[in-house]
């Protein structure tokens, strides 16, 4: 079967259903844990600050080498055996009985994760044809993001009547279908890789890590885009675990304004995608890097500013505002991965750049929950949105200087269904 083919048929329908359904657990999954460390056990701004450690810390030590794993290895194998074993894990976080354990089997899950957004990738890339990339990417993110809005608003339904252990329960239920729909995705064959695990061990080799950097320290687009994203990232990462300890300080009796604020930021997101691929032009890359940070920068003022007393209306407005400008800088350096890198080197970059993302941020949630215990954590959601409002202007003046040098930033993809 080609990989022309492939892509109108039920073959990448049943791959992003499966995406659908495991993001659709996660956010869930996400919500809980956060009520459950913020309300129910009442921990500290700095254990709080650990979560984001737990997520991304194996992905440091080894987001490079499943990068190259995903490249060398058969795509579906590896999501399949990374949704059994966090459906395992997260059967367990049901049975702790504190947060220390939940923290650790937390970590042993994110040791699995870090094969999948590699392997997702380079499948992705294997299934589409280039021609409808665009169409692929979009299509996902819009997954991804309707994710992030009915997960948390469901998960907030059953939090108002039920314990967060039901929305962990649903979210290993959702890795056991997804890993069921994975297994009967076949991918195409590439070249003289097979399916064997132990004949491939061999070309995971230094050559094969060296050849990811190369191409990085080789490609100026690439290079400024994912700096620019680690910065922005960084910054939300200071306070991007903090969110219920705003909502417990100015809202005490509203634990369910968590799952409403992160589903506002998907709506803005979700409506952001819907529009480019409705309009099938790639936004400029001003608007993007400059425009998408500028209204993230405006969400954390409105969260900085909140009192207690203040309507919803501020939060979860303020939250869709920030939902568009994220929505514009995941796709934005989502596409240019995706079109500047080779095919056989997607796995490897995407590893690359999780690994680096991941050492960045590993300092940022320390960093914030020092502020908010010295400061405030009103004063650190005001400062991270001035700090995203300067970067909005680095990312107008890079616009200029290094991406609308691309002769296709105006390119009209194809979106037109399937």
């Amino acid at each position: 079967m080609t990989t022309a083919s492939m892509w109108s048929n039920r073959v990448v329908r049943r791959f992003f259903s499966a995406s659908l359904i495991s993001n659709f657990g996660d956010w869930m999954d996400f919500l809980a844990i956060t009520v459950l460390f913020s309300y129910h056990w009442k921990l500290s701004p700095m254990v709080m600050a650990l979560l984001p450690l737990v997520y991304a810390g194996p992905s440091i030590l080894l987001g490079q080498f499943s990068g190259i794993v995903a490249d060398k290895w058969n795509q579906r194998m590896i999501l399949v055996g990374v949704d059994g074993i966090r459906a395992i894990l997260t059967f367990c976080l049901l049975f702790v009985p504190d947060y220390q354990w939940m923290l650790l089997l937390l970590f042993l899950r994110s040791v699995a994760d870090t094969l999948s957004s590699p392997a997702q990738q380079s499948a992705l890339r294997r299934l589409v044809p280039s021609e409808h990339l665009f169409q692929a990417l979009t299509i996902n993110g819009t997954i991804q993001q309707a994710t992030k809005v009915l997960g948390p608003l469901l998960g907030a339904s059953l939090l108002a009547f039920a314990s967060p252990f039901v929305c962990l329960l649903l979210n290993a239920c959702s890795f056991v279908l997804s890993a069921f729909l994975l297994f009967t995705l076949p991918l195409p064959s590439k070249g003289d890789q097979t399916n064997n695990l132990t004949t491939n061990k061999e070309k995971i080799t230094l050559d094969a890590w060296l050849e990811g950097w190369r191409f990085i320290l080789a490609n100026n687009r690439i290079q400024v885009s994912f700096l620019f994203a680690m910065a922005t990232g960084m910054a939300i990462q200071c306070v991007d675990a903090q969110f219920a300890v705003l909502f417990r300080e100015v809202a005490p009796t509203q634990p369910e304004l968590v799952g409403w604020v992160t589903s506002a930021i998907g709506i803005g997101s979700l409506f952001v995608m819907l529009v480019i691929k409705k309009r099938g032009t790639w936004p400029s890359h001003s608007m993007i890097y400059g425009g998408g940070t500028l209204l993230l920068a405006i969400a954390f003022i409105c969260l900085g500013i909140m009192k207690s007393g203040d309507s919803i209306l501020l939060p979860v407005g303020g939250a869709i505002v920030g939902g568009l400008g994220n929505g514009l800088l995941l796709l934005g350096i989502q596409f240019i991965l995706q079109r500047e890198t080779p095919e056989h080197l997607i796995g490897r970059m995407t590893g690359i750049i999780d690994s680096l993302r991941s050492a960045v941020f590993l300092i940022a949630p320390l960093i914030g929950g020092i502020i908010i215990q010295q400061l405030g954590v009103s004063f650190a959601f005001t400062a991270i949105g001035i700090t995203l409002f300067l970067l909005s202007i680095t990312g107008f003046i890079l616009a200029k200087l290094v991406w609308n040098k691309d002769k296709e930033q105006n390119k009209t993809y194809s979106t037109e269904a399937s």
